[in-house]
């Protein structure tokens, strides 16, 4: 296991480049990803040679073009409990 933390500015190119190395099983290589904003980490997978997102249940990102990650993860049922 590898754990890195980026600078938000250096985001620019990642998932492109880890998608570019040569991994001895692509398919067991699995990246968390979690922005400032985000209230979880998402969950990236290799598919077809390309890090896609696995939607994870509970979750729903909120499309923004300025984020990598295309938008904030957010979990819905956060405020509910809270009065």
């Amino acid at each position: 296991m590898w754990v890195a933390q980026f600078p938000r500015a250096t985001w620019w190119g990642l998932l492109a480049y880890l998608e570019g190395l040569k991994w001895p099983d692509p398919y067991s290589v699995q990246v968390l990803i979690r922005d400032e904003e985000d209230d979880c980490f998402g969950l990236w997978m290799m598919r077809g040679g390309k890090l896609q997102e696995i939607p994870l249940m509970g979750t729903v990102r909120i499309p923004s073009e300025k984020l990598i990650t295309g938008g904030v993860l957010i979990r819905p049922e956060k405020g509910e409990n809270e009065e």
